[in-house]
């Protein structure tokens, strides 16, 4: 899967994403890595398999309102990205939920707009 991604904007990523889904403690440092990157190539299916286990990590319960706020950052920014919809369609299932979740719970409302919006 991760010889498959050729994303340039992701592939100098992928050792931490790599981490940061093997090693939870760093799950939160790497999604604010990730969120200081400026996705500018077309995202597609490998691209979104790489990156969908720590941003659905960075929206779950145990994550902070920061992290929330900056996965659904990066999936909104990455999503305008998809040239193909049927790419983006095998993850709607995997990141909505959470993205939902987060919208409906986290006090903030800044950061439910944002969750929103992705």
């Amino acid at each position: 899967l991760l010889a498959t991604c050729s994303n340039q904007d992701i592939v100098p990523l992928v050792g931490d994403v790599i981490n940061g889904v093997m090693n939870v403690g760093e799950s939160e440092k790497t999604v604010d890595r990730l969120a200081g990157t400026i996705f500018i190539q077309t995202v597609d299916t490998p691209s979104l398999a790489v990156m969908a286990p720590i941003l659905t990590g960075g929206l779950s319960q145990k994550a902070s309102p920061a992290t929330k706020r900056a996965s659904a950052r990066i999936i909104e920014n990455m999503s305008k990205l998809v040239e193909e919809p049927r790419d983006l369609a095998h993850f709607i299932p995997i990141l909505l939920p959470g993205l939902e979740k987060a919208r409906d719970t986290v006090p903030d409302p800044a950061i439910r707009e944002v969750c929103r919006k992705a």
